[in-house]
């Protein structure tokens, strides 16, 4: 895209808007570095669209693109040129491009030396070119030269008139906002990675303040104005919605699921009273009751039946303490002389 340049590379300006005759437009005079003849450059690639040779063979020159204004705007750019003594070589319709030598000063019209006189107007072409602003004839949507032409560091500069140019090394894009994540519990917007298309304003009808930072933003207002709808993402900071820089990210709907119907159930046993818990409890006390009576009479007489037979198992014991020892067992009849001693004593079976 591009920045349209101050149409003379010696800028010496000898009357300024708002005076003279150009009290009630933004026109300024442009002599350059001597009383002699100097050739203009076409600040932008343009075609010519009105070429008026009954006054001050006055040249309409249009943008054939979109240009680059300096305080960030992106539109078409007209501008009108007086005074050149030839116009000859200039048809409507034909293109130029951006720097060439088209124009130069002179005296055609009511001019009282070498100067070029030209105006710069927002927009294509519209009417006629110009219209009556009561003191002369101005183009038409009239903005200030400072407003609509860029210099760089190869222009020689005499005298400004209090003009201030923009710079084209200063024209780096100022991006504003902050991107967020994204969230879809909200509405946000996207946008694409175009900081130098999409600008940034403090509000729909506000002045330029840069351009967008790519990214998601929180969509926090909407509002219709001209051609466009806006979108606000921060405090003071807006700009306008087409799907070629941005797209809108809607927040996710809450789908709200039905409550089931309850399923059917068999109906529930009405709860036993008081009274019939009392009687299955005692009938299960006289249960266990007469379980505990089986067991304790049974280890009564298991007790009684470990008593006897701990009698029947001492007596035996006794028994065997009192049986004679056995000797040995002859196996025939016969006789033995057995020696005994003192207090001995000898037991035959």
């Amino acid at each position: 895209m591009q920045k349209p340049m101050y149409p003379s590379k010696i800028i010496r300006i000898t009357q300024k808007h708002g005076v003279g005759t150009h009290k009630n437009n933004y026109a300024v005079d442009e002599a350059g570095i001597d009383g002699g003849i100097s050739t203009l450059i076409t600040p932008f690639t343009g075609s010519i669209k009105k070429i008026y040779t009954s006054d001050a063979n006055e040249v309409w020159l249009e943008s054939i693109e979109p240009v680059e204004y300096p305080d960030g705007t992106i539109d078409y750019m007209t501008i009108m040129f007086a005074h050149c003594n030839d116009v000859s070589h200039l048809s409507v319709g034909q293109v130029i491009s951006q720097g060439t030598e088209f124009y130069s000063e002179g005296t055609k019209g009511q001019a009282t030396g070498n100067h070029v006189h030209f105006e710069c107007g927002k927009g294509k072409f519209t009417g006629t070119g110009w219209h009556d602003d009561g003191v002369a004839w101005a183009i038409n949507n009239g903005k200030l030269v400072t407003e609509c032409l860029w210099i760089d560091d190869s222009y020689h500069i005499l005298d400004t008139a209090g003009y201030n140019f923009r710079n084209v090394k200063d024209a780096e894009p100022k991006k504003l906002g902050t991107p967020v994540e994204r969230n879809e519990d909200v509405d946000q917007v996207k946008v694409f990675d175009t900081t130098t298309v999409l600008r940034a304003r403090n509000n729909p009808n506000g002045e330029v303040l840069g351009f967008m930072n790519s990214g998601v933003y929180n969509l926090l207002e909407r509002a219709l104005n001209g051609d466009y709808e806006w979108f606000k993402v921060e405090e003071n900071l807006w700009f306008a919605y087409s799907n070629e820089w941005c797209e809108v990210l809607p927040k996710k709907e809450i789908v709200v699921e039905p409550i089931p119907e309850p399923t059917p159930t068999e109906p529930e046993e009405p709860l036993p009273t008081i009274e019939q818990l009392n009687e299955q409890l005692h009938k299960e006390l006289v249960e266990k009751e007469e379980i505990i009576n089986n067991l304790t009479a049974g280890v009564t007489e298991l007790t009684n039946t470990i008593i006897d037979k701990d009698k029947e198992i001492l007596k035996l014991k006794e028994q065997l303490a009192n049986q004679p020892t056995l000797i040995f067992t002859t196996p025939k009849t016969d006789y033995y002389a057995i020696r005994l001693e003192e207090g001995q004593k000898l037991y035959l079976n």
